[in-house]
This record gives structure tokens, sequence and C-alpha cells, in this order.
């Protein structure tokens, strides 16, 4: 016979919103956000996109300048958790993938130079 014991376990949920321009991301995230804790942070590289929705959902934003690297993410998640913030949203990753250095000029540099990827 087995002996199983349930234990609760506590976690902090990753979730990620895709969608098109104007689809409603941000305020979806601060929507849910505030469901989640009431010490909310933005981490917004959309051009203060989620300030549109502050008298809803009031929340520290930190602009974060286009020209940044992944570094600049994890700064600022740690930076949240020694803050005492109960939720994060980073809005959102897309200019870590474009511009000069970044993942897909990494890429089309590997393949010219022979390197095969995926």
């Amino acid at each position: 016979m087995f002996d199983f014991q349930a234990t609760v376990t506590p976690s902090k949920p990753n979730i990620a919103f895709w969608g098109p321009i104007g689809a409603g991301k941000t305020y979806t995230s601060l929507a849910l956000a505030h469901q989640l804790g009431s010490r909310v942070a933005v981490l917004d590289t959309e051009h203060r996109a989620s300030a549109l929705c502050a008298h809803k959902f009031p929340a520290l934003i930190a602009e974060v300048k286009p020209s940044f690297g992944h570094e600049r993410f994890i700064e600022g998640i740690h930076n949240a958790e020694r803050t005492g913030f109960d939720v994060l949203i980073i809005d959102s990753r897309s200019p870590e993938w474009d511009g000069p250095g970044w993942y897909l000029d990494k890429v089309e540099t590997a393949q010219k130079s022979g390197v095969n990827v995926l």
C-alpha cells in the first residue's frame, strides 16, 4: 500500500501573453497582477505603455530603454525581489530580439559564417 501525502509548496507562476499590437496584453497583465498581489512593478520596454492603465491598475513603472541586454532584465527581477514586490511584469522582451548585436543579429551573423542555426 502506498502512503501518499499531499503537500502545498508555494510557487510563483510565470505567465506569458502573446498577441498583436493593441490586443490588450498590457491591460490583461496588469489586471491579473492586481489579483495576484497588491505591490506590482513593471519593467516597461514599450515606451511606458503600462502607464496608460495606471489610473485603473497602479504600479511602479521602470522604463527600460531599447539599448540593453538580458542582464538588465535579470537586474530588474532581482531588484523587484529585494524591494518586496508581489508581482513583476516584464512588458516586453521583444527588444532583446531585434537590433544590432541582439539575438536575431547574432543568428544572422552565425549563418553568414557557415554555422547551421536551427
